[in-house]
């Protein structure tokens, strides 16, 4: 629950939605109430150094959230004596930045004095995250359980940025029960525009709106356990010879959202709507066990996504996780993500 709306009366308030309270010749800075609903959830917080000199309505420090990334702005001046730790360390933050991974402006001067620095979501380093990046003709994934809008985000980034943009030849599924034969056909079909044989560079990248491993995650769910063997054998060849994505975004729902569109594409406005098109159709009876499936899903492919290079070569080093319960919003933050890495 977000907190009450409250300015108390202790606080000397600044026009850019800052605070400081003066107790004698000490001063505590903060943001406004309003400040903190209108940023969102709140990924990062770069603090400044204790003992830096700040500036009255200069910058001290900036919050980065879901939705943008502000300045937080000195109503006084003074020197930093102190950090509230106590936010730096809050387990809402997360380091390293989750979104560093595609950023150039963060990881050049990164790498001149640290790029043998490990970045341990991709078991690498910093001059492999900016080398990753900096390839003449990339490769973006967008990754997402069926409703997650994967098409929609991809067709939004590829329209942004000029990037050639390569459709899913066949849906995915992963609601849908499949044989591991007819896995294995659908791998056939989704490998056919990624192999490395004939494959040609757009000089603008290319995005896709699916990753081809994402397949073996949703077979673990319909291919028998003494079958696995043979497919895993065979998927392996298939997966050999294609372009692995030097960046995946990951399109991640809530529970509530997966139901909620799952109830969207049973109802009577789909017949208009080709939006989450890939979602099955299924009566109010099934659509409990159709989301529960899709939540498993979207957990193996998220541990798919983060495993290690070194365990999974094919696995992209870059992984940008967007909640996707606001399609416009998220077809915003992928574009972003990629726009940096420009």
């Amino acid at each position: 629950m977000p907190a009450e709306e409250s300015y108390p009366e202790d606080l000397r308030y600044h026009r850019d939605h800052d605070w400081v309270r003066v107790d004698g010749d000490e001063a505590v800075f903060g943001i406004t109430w309003h400040a903190q609903d209108a940023l969102g959830e709140v990924v990062y917080f770069e603090p400044p150094a204790v003992g830096a000199t700040v500036a009255a309505d200069g910058s001290y420090g900036s919050l980065e959230s879901v939705k943008a990334v502000s300045d937080v702005i000195a109503p006084l001046a003074g020197t930093v004596t102190a950090v509230n730790d106590r936010v730096v360390e809050s387990p809402e933050l997360t380091l390293p930045h989750p979104r560093m991974a595609t950023r150039r402006f963060v990881l050049e001067p990164c790498a001149e004095i640290a790029a043998e620095l490990p970045y341990p979501l991709a078991a690498c380093t910093i001059r492999d995250l900016l080398d990753n990046i900096s390839a003449p003709h990339p490769l973006v994934a967008v990754v997402g359980v069926p409703g997650s809008g994967a098409a929609e985000v991809a067709a939004a980034v590829s329209d942004a940025t000029l990037a050639r943009l390569i459709r899913a030849p066949a849906p995915l599924g992963g609601a849908v029960a499949r044989s591991g034969g007819e896995m294995l056909e659908l791998a056939t079909a989704l490998r056919r525009p990624l192999l490395t044989d004939g494959w040609t560079d757009d000089p603008h990248g290319t995005v896709t709106d699916y990753w081809l491993d994402a397949l073996p995650a949703i077979a673990v769910e319909h291919v028998a356990e003494h079958h696995w063997p043979a497919f895993a054998s065979e998927y392996e060849r298939l997966a050999r010879d294609v372009v692995t994505p030097h960046v995946a975004i990951f399109l991640r729902l809530s529970p509530a959202e997966i139901r909620d569109r799952l109830a969207f594409r049973s109802g009577p406005a789909a017949i208009h709507s080709d939006v989450f098109a890939d979602l099955p159709t299924v009566g109010p009876a099934e659509r409990e066990g159709v989301a529960a499936r899709l939540e498993q899903l979207q957990a193996r492919f998220e541990r798919r996504l983060r495993c290690p290079s070194d365990r999974c070569p094919r696995a992209p080093k870059a992984v940008i996780t967007i909640a996707a319960d606001d399609l416009a919003t998220a077809a915003a933050e992928a574009t972003a993500a990629v726009e940096a890495m420009l």
